[in-house]
């Protein structure tokens, strides 16, 4: 797997909680590393849970120096289970862990592969064709949600071989907080606050937000959109807003390491991504007791749905890329008297269904089986 933060990241957090509970359960956690975490705290705190920390890196299977190194921790360690995560060393990881004898071999994944919609065609085939080599190697694939899984089943993968381990938000980080926004707006601290978190890439429609936006400016509302993140498309989306005349309403702050204290002031966090596997940020959101509007892509109407079927009910779903209904949309809920409850019932789904133990334990049962 592959991190370079200089603070704690999701994924970091993960493992050191993946660590924790393994420890408790009588499992070593062996980590292979991409490159070298930034971190030196989440590599102390990573180490004092029990768990060990290798670079492991290789730019292709036949990679000498990948291979010892592999066999030697393999064999230090006696391991029993690999789950390979983003890295691309993961497909050189389970292939020469099928190769020394590994019986429970995992591949985690994250993403949507038909983000592009390559559903037919003679390169929909190869794309299928190489997926399903590669899946013979594999003993499971856990997936980040129903969605992504659906998608491997329409690349011919066996549904035996696939399974859901959804979540992962650290909810002792994000929570509820009291934040003063004088302190951090301002000039604008009693307009409503609306915000998404992301990197700044074409497909998860930060353009859309922003055009929203400029709806609802024209219409007089009294918004404010903080977008957070940063990414190559960072300087188009501040042009557009230049042009639109709406830089005091929409605010660029880029990467911020206390994701937790802007998620706190927001009225409504949202996601107009085109594609996701299960987004983070929207499930950090919820847990800070943040209303959603969503774009109706199939991971986030999974969030949805599981808050619908214990009649929770935790924001709004918009049609992606229509830029009127999501206007709509913030119109809605902003006009919500019940928003502070609304907020409250959003973290009672997290807790319950997507909790970073929860997914977990979720992955552990995974291997048990």
């Amino acid at each position: 797997m592959g991190c370079t933060s200089d603070q704690y990241a999701s994924l970091e957090s993960y493992l050191v909680r993946k660590a924790r509970i393994c420890k408790g359960k009588g499992y070593n956690l062996i980590i292979g590393y991409n490159n070298v975490p930034k971190s030196n705290e989440f590599i102390k705190d990573l180490k004092s849970e029990g768990a060990h920390l290798y670079k492991l890196e290789a730019n292709t299977f036949f990679d000498l120096s990948f291979c010892i190194t592999f066999s030697k921790i393999v064999k230090n360690h006696k391991i029993d289970v690999l789950h390979a995560y983003f890295a691309p060393t993961r497909h050189y990881a389970i292939i020469a862990a099928w190769l020394l004898g590994i019986k429970k071999r995992y591949r985690q994944c994250a993403n949507m592969p038909l983000a592009n919609n390559r559903k037919a065609g003679m390169s929909f085939k190869l794309f299928s064709l190489k997926h399903q080599l590669l899946s013979w190697f594999a003993t499971k694939y856990i997936c980040r949600s129903n969605a992504v899984k659906h998608q491997y089943e329409q690349l011919g993968l066996n549904s035996n071989k696939l399974r859901v381990a959804d979540g992962g938000t650290d909810t002792e980080r994000y929570k509820r907080k009291e934040i003063n926004r004088k302190d951090f707006l301002p000039d604008m601290y009693d307009n409503y606050l609306i915000g998404t978190a992301s990197r700044l890439v074409k497909g998860k429609g930060i353009d859309i937000l922003i055009d929203a936006v400029e709806l609802l400016i024209l219409k007089g509302s009294k918004i404010v959109c903080l977008i957070l993140g940063d990414g190559p498309e960072r300087g188009n989306l501040e042009k557009t807003v230049n042009e639109k005349q709406l830089n005091k309403y929409v605010l660029f702050l880029g990467h911020k390491s206390n994701l937790e204290d802007y998620y706190n002031l927001l009225d409504i966090f949202i996601s107009a991504s085109f594609s996701e596997g299960m987004s983070n940020s929207i499930l950090e959101a919820l847990a800070c007791e943040r209303p959603v509007i969503v774009s109706d892509i199939e991971p986030n109407k999974e969030i949805i749905n599981v808050a619908a079927k214990s009649n929770l009910y935790i924001g709004e779903v918009f049609r992606t890329g229509n830029k009127y209904d999501l206007a709509e949309k913030i119109e809605l809920l902003l006009s919500d008297k019940n928003r502070g409850s609304i907020g409250e019932k959003a973290r009672t789904v997290i807790l319950n269904n997507y909790s970073v133990d929860e997914r977990i334990i979720k992955e552990i049962e995974i291997y048990q089986q």
